[in-house]
C-alpha cells in the first residue's frame, strides 16, 4: 500500500491512536505539533489526562485566544464551549468559533438542513462540461452545482418556485 504525502495527517493519526487503545491511567505527552482541540477532546472522552506544549501565547496557537494569567509558567484547567455557528450570541454566550474546514470529530460540519440541487442548472452545467465548451475540472463542476441548492422546508405548503426574473426590453422606449 502506497501512502502520499496528502493522505498522511498526523492529528487523525493520534486520535486515531487514542480511540484504539484500551488503556487506563493514561497522561499523554506531546510536543507542540499536537495543539490541536480534536486531540484534546479525544483524550478528554477517553478520560485521560494530558500534557501539551503549546506555542507562545503571543502566537498565532490556541494560547494566544485564551484568558491565560500574565506569568510565564501556570497550571489551570481551561474549559471551552465550541460551536460551528459565528454569530453574537454565540459569542456573547461564550462559544468559540469552529470553522467548518477544521476537523473536530464531535462537531458536526454542517447543518442538518436538507438542500436541494436546482436540476435544471446542474443539467446545464453539465452539459456545458461535457460539451467541453469550458475547460472545467470536476471538483469546478460540483463547486458550481453546490452554489445553486435550494433549501428544503418538510410542511411548506406552496413549493418554492425558483426561477430568474426575465429581463424587460427597452424597445418600448423606441416606438
Amino acid at each position: 500500500m502506497k501512502i502520499l504525502a496528502s493522505d498522511y495527517n498526523e492529528f487523525r493519526a493520534c486520535a486515531t491512536m487514542i480511540d484504539r487503545l484500551k488503556l487506563e491511567n493514561v497522561i499523554l505527552v506531546a510536543d507542540r505539533g499536537y495543539e490541536n482541540y480534536n486531540i484534546f477532546a479525544h483524550a478528554i472522552e477517553k478520560g485521560w489526562k494530558f500534557a501539551i506544549r503549546v506555542k507562545d501565547k503571543n502566537s498565532n496557537g490556541i494560547a494566544s485566544g485564551l484568558n491565560l494569567p500574565p506569568n510565564d509558567e501556570f497550571d489551570i484547567d481551561i474549559t471551552q464551549i465550541f460551536s460551528r455557528i459565528n454569530t453574537k450570541t454565540t459569542k456573547n454566550a461564550g462559544y468559540k468559533w469552529m470553522p467548518v474546514n477544521q476537523v473536530f470529530d464531535y462537531l458536526p460540519r454542517k447543518s442538518d438542513k436538507t438542500k436541494q440541487v436546482n436540476f435544471t442548472i446542474a443539467i446545464y452545467i453539465c452539459r456545458e462540461y461535457l460539451r467541453n465548451k469550458r475547460n472545467l475540472s470536476p471538483p469546478d463542476v460540483i463547486n458550481l452545482i453546490e452554489k445553486h441548492v435550494l433549501p428544503v422546508r418538510p410542511g411548506r405548503k406552496d413549493p418554492r418556485k425558483a426561477k430568474p426574473q426575465a429581463s424587460v426590453s427597452f424597445l418600448y422606449r423606441v416606438a
